[in-house]
């Protein structure tokens, strides 16, 4: 992060502290966050370990700044510095838009404040975190079950998946995965159509050759079709992906559609290819012993109100997708559909790995047929 030059504010502790518990009132992140002064008397969030968000005045503006104690984890520092700057001179007139920064900081600080993906993940096996919310691919290795998510042509269209996944009986069976690892899925839904944002432009399967390209998770499902193309996948979590296209580590990233605007990938790349028939599951997954602590009573709260909010959480994926493609062009970008023939050879590639992932994958082929059958249960309808 860029020096501040900061200069000492006495101290409006109470107006920060007032929009913090305004805006995490309802947030787990507030048991992380503590308001307080540093030694120069200045506004901070402390956050985890010695992470702090600071509120500095530099230059006549007032600015959130994060002091990062881990600063290499973070992806995209300067677009952060741009996110939380003010911009405006009084502090008392800036009130309603130093909050609107700050949820869409803070919105992006949740993404790394706990640590990477594989991180979390480890910490709600062990108890320390109570719900992470990542790509299914993550869990696979915790129950081989979660693979099944993986699978492209499972779904008719992104409306299909949100009413399969958000099904009382998937859900059940989702709960079911990875329990004797600690862990029960409460919610799963898609995060949008999977795409591919490359430094090397993607508008054929042909130009997948030679390409290393960051998948979601190890799994022979996300691994197995551009292995078949030509490409070379590579499994590391999306916190790291973009300064590894910077770097020259890897050439582009499979992710969902909605994570290439809100992360910025058009500074680095202008052509985002939408996969065909594919999407990224996520799912939230709990703790057991966050569950078993809380009493039976409030831990099926916790689902109830989980499976509740699939509501909301879909309604917004999909405005979200819809929303990606005018940000993306607005930015300078191009959006890549295939062709026919090319989707065609995508999907077949996917098909061709099918029994090779199922050999490995025992459990596989059962949950394959059950999630089929109910995704045609609700596109019949």
């Amino acid at each position: 992060m860029r020096e501040s030059g900061a200069v000492v504010i006495h101290p409006p502790l109470d107006l920060l502290a007032d929009m913090v518990d305004q805006l995490l009132r309802d947030d787990f992140l507030k048991r992380g966050l503590k308001v307080g002064a540093d030694i120069r008397g200045q506004a901070v969030l402390r956050l985890k370990d010695q992470d702090q968000l600071a509120l500095e005045r530099v230059q006549g503006q007032f600015l959130l700044r994060l002091r990062h104690a881990r600063a290499q984890t973070l992806n995209d520092r300067v677009a952060l510095d741009e996110i939380v700057n003010i911009g405006i001179p009084r502090l008392k007139t800036a009130k309603a838009r130093i909050k609107q920064k700050l949820r869409k900081f803070l919105e992006i600080l949740g993404c790394v404040v706990l640590g990477q993906i594989p991180a979390t993940i480890e910490g709600v096996a062990m108890g320390t975190i109570e719900v992470t919310a990542p790509a299914s691919g993550f869990f696979v290795q915790y129950d081989r079950r979660f693979e099944v998510l993986d699978v492209p042509s499972l779904f008719t269209d992104l409306a299909n998946a949100q009413a399969t996944l958000a099904d009382p009986e998937v859900l059940d069976r989702l709960a079911t995965y990875a329990q004797d690892q600690g862990m029960e899925t409460i919610a799963a839904f898609p995060h949008g159509p999977l795409g591919i944002v490359s430094l090397r432009a993607v508008d054929s399967v042909a130009s997948l050759q030679g390409q290393r390209i960051r998948v979601a998770g190890p799994t022979a499902l996300a691994t197995g079709p551009l292995s078949a193309l030509g490409a070379s996948p590579i499994s590391m979590p999306l916190g790291e992906v973009l300064p590894a296209m910077q770097n020259g580590v890897v050439d582009g990233v499979i992710a969902g559609l909605p994570v290439f605007t809100t992360g910025r990938y058009y500074d680095v790349a202008q052509d985002l290819t939408v996969l065909p028939a594919s999407y990224l599951i996520v799912t939230a997954v709990a703790s057991s012993d966050f569950l078993e602590q809380i009493g039976p009573d409030l831990a099926d709260q916790v689902r109830a109100a989980a499976r509740g909010a699939l509501i909301e959480a879909n309604e917004f994926s999909l405005s979200a997708v819809e929303g990606v493609q005018a940000a993306w062009e607005a930015n300078g970008g191009r959006i890549v559909t295939l062709s026919d023939a090319d989707a065609q050879a995508y999907l077949d590639a996917v098909a061709a790995v099918l029994p090779e992932a199922q050999a490995q994958n025992p459990a596989l082929a059962a949950e394959l047929d059950f999630l089929r059958g109910v995704a045609q249960r609700h596109a019949a309808d």
